[in-house]
């Protein structure tokens, strides 16, 4: 029976540096996409507070008390200008319920939502992050009123959803460059490998057929040749 045949010490550093090529490329690749969705999301969430911020005190700038026509008109004013996709809701204090300001569209609003609920009882900002396909922030500013808990109470709440696209295109560019590491992972791997059995493949295989040769112990001494003369024998 023929023994199998063994990998010699080029072919398997060959591989080894290859497999090495493959995990940097791949790990250099997942480093950057990670640190580059961070700053992403950051980004997305300073936007998206600064929106809500810049809409809440234009809308108390114009309505400090709580009037609900200047508070309408303002709001409609914002919503023919706005170019940032967000979409925003405003809620007023009548009686003892938040409830939508009416607006006079037929686009029946959104319910009071906890988000909306908490900012106007805390009278602090309030901001979460919806994931899913279609992933947005969501913001509640308290209108009106002192912030926490001093003077007295805020007339509404407004509530802002900024659409986050950029994960979703963010997440698509993901996929296809892992793609594209992979097969430049591959590509670095079939040419280390190549690189290494030509430069380093002579070499390391007369050394692995000395170190064979070694293993195979001493080979038979030879024959000792007569060197005495006749007389002496």
């Amino acid at each position: 029976m023929s023994r199998p045949r063994v990998l010699g010490l080029s072919a398997r550093l060959a591989i080894l540096t290859a497999l090495l090529a493959v995990v940097l490329v791949l790990a250099g690749n997942q480093i950057a996409l990670t640190w580059s969705q961070r700053l992403h999301v950051d980004e997305d969430r300073r936007e998206a507070t600064s929106i809500a911020t810049t809409l809440a005190s234009y809308l108390m700038s114009v309505a400090p008390t709580g009037d609900l026509d200047s508070l309408a008109g303002a709001f409609a004013t914002w919503d023919r200008s706005d170019i940032s996709g967000a979409d925003a809701t405003v809620y007023v204090l009548l009686g003892d319920n938040l409830a939508p300001l009416p607006s006079g569209t037929e686009t029946a609003p959104p319910p009071l939502d906890a988000l909306s609920v908490a900012a106007f009882a805390g009278r602090s900002l309030q901001v979460a992050f919806r994931a899913g396909p279609d992933a947005a922030w969501r913001l509640a500013v308290p209108l009106g009123g002192g912030q926490s808990g001093a003077g007295p109470a805020p007339y509404g709440v407004l509530r802002v959803t900024v659409p986050t696209q950029r994960l979703a295109d963010l997440a698509a560019e993901r996929q296809r460059t892992y793609l594209l590491a992979i097969a430049s992972a591959l590509l670095v791997a079939l040419s280390v490998a190549w690189l290494t059995a030509r430069w380093a493949g002579r070499p390391l295989g007369e050394l692995g057929r000395a170190m064979a040769h070694a293993h195979g112990g001493p080979g038979p001494a030879p024959e000792a040749q007569e060197s005495a003369t006749p007389a002496l024998r």
